[in-house]
C-alpha cells in the first residue's frame, strides 16, 4: 500500500509513519510538493492513502463519496460536518493522536512590555467567540497558551517528535536525501 504526503519530515508523514508503526503495518511513503498533489494521486488510484493536514480540502470529495474518512489522527473528533461522526484512531484501538499546531514567536529580546501586548492582544483575538466559530468552521482548534504554557508545550512536543523521527527512520530518510 502506497501512502502520499506533503514532503519528508512534515506533520502528515510524521503521522503516516506512526500510524503504520502503530497498526503493524508497512506502507510505502510518497512523498509530493503538496496536499493537493497528494489528493490529486489518491482520486487517481496511483496511492491508496493519505493522511490530510486540512479537512476542509477533503469536505466536498466525502460530501461526493470519492473519498472515504478512516479515522482522526487528534485526541477528539472533529467538530466540522462530514467529519463529526469519524472515529479517532485511538476509539478505534490505535494509538495515534498527532495534533498538528501553530505558534507565533517573537524575535528574542522583545522588551517586556511589547511581549506583554502581543500576549494580551493574541489572548483577546484567540478568545473571541466569532474567531473561535470561524475557526471551528475550517476544522480547526483554537487555544490560547500564555508564553510559558507555550514553550513547555513546545519543549515536550519537540522531545516526543525528535523521538518518533527517529525510531520510524524518517531522519535516516532526509539524511539520505541531503546527500
Amino acid at each position: 500500500m502506497k501512502f502520499g504526503h506533503n514532503g519528508l519530515g512534515t506533520p502528515v508523514h510524521i503521522t503516516g509513519e506512526i500510524f503504520a508503526k502503530e497498526a503493524g503495518i508497512n506502507i510505502a511513503q510518497v512523498p509530493f510538493r503538496g496536499d493537493s498533489e497528494a489528493l490529486a494521486a489518491l482520486l487517481g488510484g496511483h496511492i491508496q492513502l493519505i493522511f490530510a493536514y486540512n479537512p476542509a480540502v477533503l469536505k466536498e470529495h466525502v460530501k461526493s463519496g470519492t473519498i472515504r474518512i478512516l479515522g482522526v489522527a487528534e485526541e477528539n473528533r472533529l467538530t466540522i460536518p462530514e467529519f463529526e461522526n469519524v472515529p479517532t484512531f485511538i476509539e478505534q484501538g490505535i494509538n495515534v493522536a498527532f495534533s498538528f499546531w501553530n505558534g507565533i514567536s517573537a524575535p528574542k529580546g522583545l522588551p517586556a512590555a511589547e511581549k506583554a501586548r502581543l500576549a494580551a492582544g493574541l489572548k483577546e483575538m484567540i478568545n473571541d467567540p466569532e474567531f473561535k466559530k470561524n475557526m471551528e468552521e475550517l476544522g480547526m482548534t483554537v487555544q490560547y497558551l500564555r508564553p510559558n504554557e507555550f514553550s513547555e508545550r513546545w519543549i515536550e512536543d519537540n522531545a516526543k517528535l525528535t523521538k518518533i523521527v527517529k525510531e520510524t527512520g524518517i531522519a535516516e530518510l532526509i539524511a539520505s536525501q541531503k546527500k
